[in-house]
């Protein structure tokens, strides 16, 4: 069973349960160091934290635009895909 942090990588940087035809992408390595920096820097503390959490928190705490916020709630909502 993987960790929390680690569920988080996986659901927010690999293609694990995304078919080709989405348009949904993983982050790239790009994308994710400065959110790494944002959520270590936030409430969340750690990115295992971000299970659970509803778009507007996700939004608020880490500053993030509705898009990208978006974008990582449904990253996220992948959880039963692992």
């Amino acid at each position: 069973m993987l960790s929390p942090d680690a569920q988080v990588l996986v659901l927010l940087c690999s293609h694990l349960g995304l078919s080709r035809e989405e348009e949904l992408s993983p982050l790239t390595l790009r994308e994710w160091n400065p959110l790494a920096r944002k959520i270590q820097a936030s409430a969340f503390n750690h990115p295992g934290s971000l299970l659970g959490q509803e778009i507007g928190e996700l939004r608020r705490q880490l500053e993030l635009g509705e898009a990208e916020a978006e974008r990582l709630g449904q990253l996220l909502a992948r959880q039963e895909a692992i």
